[in-house]
């Protein structure tokens, strides 16, 4: 009897923990589903500045591949406000110097026909450095050549040997800066983006003038995502472009007139240069015997 009464405690136990895991379970379940519903529905939700009176916005990563084909126009678009209203002299000051973020947006035939100011990102600012660069069609002026696609190994070891040497040891740096952006803008044309020539074709463009570094800007940053392209050698291209254009640099890699060029959020430099496997911003401007305390006073940070 005494056996009895402790087996059917088990069983009594056994299906009370069944039950309560299964339970447990269902009220996973309904909150994964409810979670992922909540979800489809943010998704799914437009918002409310991505169309309105027969206009809609341009995202901004097909704004480069219109420019390119020369699909973007908008001289006779009407800047606004995030709000619809027309935009303060503050503003068109702030616009004018690059300072603003810009949706674009056209109607059903392709045409812009507004054009909204917001506080300004960084995607922004590249996306506006390669609007303007970009338009002046910096290819025309490269002289396309025949490369064979099945033999690039040697050229592109000979574009690096060349490039390396004459920065090593001096020379006619104009010369072969050019010559080898011919032969690697012809292969890339031609051959694409060939990963085992990634770094080298980076090294070329990245010692091309702004306008070539712009247009090719997209292509290497998605590479670099992808993790074909150091991350710590495209920002190098990054800082680069954005001094170029007046912006602050955001990784600390340039040095110009003897000091560092200005610097976004100086605080988090560090923070940001661990992330892409750069050293410390004091160790790397210590090559210049420059103090990274000093320079942020210089700065007025």
């Amino acid at each position: 009897m005494t056996v009895c009464n402790q087996h059917a405690k088990m069983r009594f136990y056994i299906n009370l923990i069944v039950i309560y895991t299964a339970q447990l379970v269902i009220q996973y379940l309904i909150m994964r589903y409810l979670s992922m519903l909540l979800l489809l529905l943010i998704s799914c939700k437009q918002s409310p500045t991505e169309s309105f009176d027969g206009v809609r916005l341009i995202p901004l990563d097909q704004i480069v591949d219109r420019v390119k084909t020369g699909n973007f126009n908008y001289m006779y678009a009407t800047f606004v406000n995030a709000d619809g209203e027309a935009i303060t002299k503050e503003q068109r000051s702030l616009l004018n110097k690059g300072l603003l973020g810009k949706d674009y947006y056209e109607d059903a035939s392709g045409q812009i026909k507004e054009v909204r100011v917001r506080p300004i990102t960084l995607e922004d600012k590249f996306v506006e450095i390669q609007r303007i660069e970009i338009a002046s069609n910096p290819l025309a002026r490269i002289t396309m050549i025949d490369v064979d696609c099945k033999n690039l190994d040697q050229m592109y070891a000979e574009v690096e040997r060349t490039d390396q040497d004459v920065r090593n040891n001096g020379g006619d740096m104009q010369s072969v800066d050019a010559e080898n952006l011919q032969k690697v803008i012809s292969a890339v044309t031609k051959c694409g983006w060939t990963e085992d020539h990634l770094s080298t074709i980076w090294l070329v463009l990245q010692h091309s003038d702004s306008d070539i570094m712009a247009y090719y800007f997209s292509d290497l940053k998605r590479l670099s995502e992808e993790g074909k392209i150091r991350k710590s050698s495209m920002a190098l291209m990054e800082d680069r472009l954005l001094m170029y254009h007046g912006y602050k640099q955001i990784y600390g890699s340039q040095i110009t007139g003897g000091g560092l060029y200005d610097l976004e959020d100086p605080a988090n430099v560090n923070e940001r240069r661990a992330a892409i496997g750069l050293g410390t911003i004091e160790e790397y401007i210590a090559n210049w015997e420059l103090n990274f305390d000093e320079e942020l006073e210089r700065m007025g940070e």
